[in-house]
Parts: C-alpha cells; structure tokens; sequence
C-alpha cells in the first residue's frame, strides 16, 4: 500500500476540488459555451479512467 499523498488519482481530484472552490468565489468569470463544457466533461473523465487503469497499489 502507498501513502494517499502518493497517488496521481488524489491530486487530480484535489486539484478539481480546488478549481471549483476558486470558482465558487469569483475567480473564475469565464463561463464556457455547451461545447467546451462538454470536452471538458470528457477528459476529466478519460483522465480518471486512465489513472484508474494505471493505478497497481492501494492507498492507505
């Protein structure tokens, strides 16, 4: 087992979690069109799903 700071599927969630908390408190005025939105939507989850098939150990 690896320590949960160790894990790429951690941090990449911790830095969505973050994104939405900036988001949440004006830093992010930019509003995306349905299109983007939508890739994005995409490739987070491709990313986690990638990561998830990369992943060989368990946290603790």
């Amino acid at each position: 087992m690896k320590k949960f700071y160790k894990s790429k599927t951690f941090w990449f969630g911790a830095l969505l979690v973050a994104q939405g908390v900036a988001a949440l408190f004006g830093f992010a005025d930019f509003t995306p069109d349905d299109n983007t939105a939508e890739i994005v939507q995409i490739v987070v989850g491709s990313v986690q799903i990638g990561l998830r098939l990369i992943t060989s150990k368990a946290i603790e």
